[in-house]
């Protein structure tokens, strides 16, 4: 009886001990993903505060008297100004980002510290999004080809990821490759799925 006792004391402690890991782990992706927020957070008032400059501009715009016939030439020359600033504030209002440096190399420290865990997984996909928002497809593909090759107990990665990466293997023009992926995807899926398996076949 002792020695089966003492397995099952074995046994619950393993779990436990795992499952404590676990936990670490998705706190640890927690402190990331504050990170992450307050990145975004920091480009959002950016863009409210150049809105709230437009607004402003808007508002002198529309007092100004230099659309009216016989304006002044000084007071045409400020309405062009206005508009000159304004325009150039619509420009940099498109062009704010989020400035995600800090919250990506964590993430992809973290991913290579863990790729064999599920938070691991979880963090190389925020990595591929963060990549690809930032136009660096290279970077993205790399990324999902780590993911696919670590996460092969995870049939979500293997679907999901494997779609995302074979269109951008096409965006690439590397078709024969993506063709392949494509096999292996049909070998994985379920019939809901099949057809976009069929079509991206189609298309390549």
């Amino acid at each position: 009886v002792i020695p089966v006792l003492l397995i099952m004391i074995g046994v619950f402690t393993w779990q436990w001990y795992v499952e404590k890991q676990e936990w670490k782990l998705v706190d640890a992706l927690g402190e990331i993903r504050v990170d992450y927020d307050n990145e975004n957070r920091k480009a959002d008032e950016k863009r409210s505060k150049i809105s709230e400059e437009i607004a402003s501009l808007n508002e002198k715009l529309a007092k100004t008297e230099a659309t009216k016939a016989g304006a002044k030439e000084n007071e045409q020359a400020e309405r062009q100004r206005l508009e000159k600033k304004k325009s150039l504030l619509e420009k940099n209002l498109a062009e704010v980002k989020s400035d995600h440096k800090k919250s990506l190399s964590r993430l992809q420290e973290f991913f290579s510290n863990h790729s064999d865990t599920p938070q691991g997984w979880m963090a190389a996909y925020k990595v591929v999004s963060i990549q690809l928002e930032a136009g660096d497809t290279a970077g993205a593909r790399k990324t999902l080809g780590e993911l696919l090759a670590r996460s092969t107990q995870s049939d979500f990665y293997q679907i999901q990821g494997r779609f995302s990466y074979v269109n951008l293997l096409k965006d690439a023009g590397e078709y024969d490759e993506a063709m392949s992926e494509l096999d292996k995807l049909q070998e994985k899926v379920d019939k809901k799925l099949m057809p976009l398996v069929l079509l991206g076949k189609a298309q390549v």
